[in-house]
């Protein structure tokens, strides 16, 4: 089996997207830049109710509402069309040869508002976002095992003689076709996985640490500004993913089943989801996952309860 083409193709030629942030505008469907003179005035303009709450769910739920949706899931083929274009590594014309594939007419395609524009609207800098939380994310959803499986023929013993009776068996050795881990598929699978779950870690921290200096806003604005940052890093992102891919790691496959995947590196890295989360430890170290991020707890200041609540809590 061989790797699928979105997460072979983004471990080649992630720097070629490097500078293109500044190149183009943010797609339209980002959320407005919010200054942090303008975050500070909203929240000293109320007398909201605050709570602390961890930032890793926020930057989760932001980052899973970048990602493109076709006819309401995730396309694996139309996301690999996507990289390329932001990579540069597929031309427009060879975009739309498969979309044509797909009885798709690219010149009826708008530029925005549709869920294909991104094929069409040669926005690089949107391309990239959706890219980076695409595979984001894909350390984040239940794993197909199927997927890193494979169908090996196998032959029955067949039973032993009766020397005594001098009676040879009745019965010849069958064979039966079974299911088998794909070793050399999962050789190249399980470091891209531990490389996204890192980058995942790197700059999730990043944006909780930015976050963290904007005290008082609501979850709402919060996952704005989550999704803005993360759309600006989006080229960064790719190329953490590129970084934290390991070498000369064993891996171990602990558990494929159930919608789980849990694996351990012989660097002390532990990978585990469980079918609903992602933890990822690093040397007994929680680096992503149970509200932590590198170690570290990352409580945003949020104004939870309106002003309402406060007056009744009033002595």
């Amino acid at each position: 089996m061989q790797l699928k083409p979105l997460i072979a193709a983004l471990l080649i030629g992630t720097a070629a997207i490097a500078g293109c942030q500044q190149e183009h505008k943010p797609a339209a469907a980002q959320p407005a830049t919010t200054t942090r003179s303008e975050a500070a005035t909203s929240a000293s303009s109320d007398a909201s109710v605050r709570l602390n709450l961890p930032a890793l769910p926020i930057i989760r739920n932001a980052v899973f509402s970048l990602v493109p949706a076709f006819d309401g899931k995730r396309d694996p083929q139309i996301m690999a069309q996507i990289c390329g274009l932001a990579r540069g590594e597929l031309t427009q014309g060879q975009v739309n040869a498969f979309l044509g594939q797909r009885s798709i007419d690219p010149a009826k395609l708008p530029s925005t508002g549709h869920p294909l524009s991104l094929l069409v609207n040669g926005d690089k800098a949107a391309q990239t976002s959706a890219c980076a939380a695409y595979l984001a994310t894909s350390v984040m959803l239940a794993p197909d095992a199927s997927e890193y499986m494979k169908s090996v023929t196998v032959t029955d013993k067949a039973p032993a003689d009766n020397a005594k009776a001098k009676v040879k068996p009745a019965t010849k050795p069958e064979s039966r076709t079974v299911q088998q881990l794909d070793t050399a598929a999962l050789s190249q699978v399980l470091p891209v996985k531990l490389a996204v779950a890192r980058a995942n870690a790197d700059i999730f921290a990043l944006i909780a640490s930015q976050l963290q200096s904007r005290p008082g806003l609501t979850l709402g604005e919060y996952r704005k500004q989550a999704m803005q940052l993360f759309a600006r890093l989006a080229p960064v992102y790719l190329e953490r993913v590129k970084a934290q891919v390991p070498k000369g790691v064993r891996f171990d496959m602990v558990r494929l089943d159930g919608g789980a995947m849990v694996f351990r590196g012989s660097d002390g890295s532990f990978f585990e989801f469980d079918g609903n989360n992602l933890r990822l430890t690093q040397s007994d170290v929680m680096w992503f996952g149970e509200g932590k991020l590198m170690g570290q707890d990352y409580a945003l200041n949020v104004a939870y309860f309106d002003p309402e609540v406060g007056k009744l809590l009033a002595p």
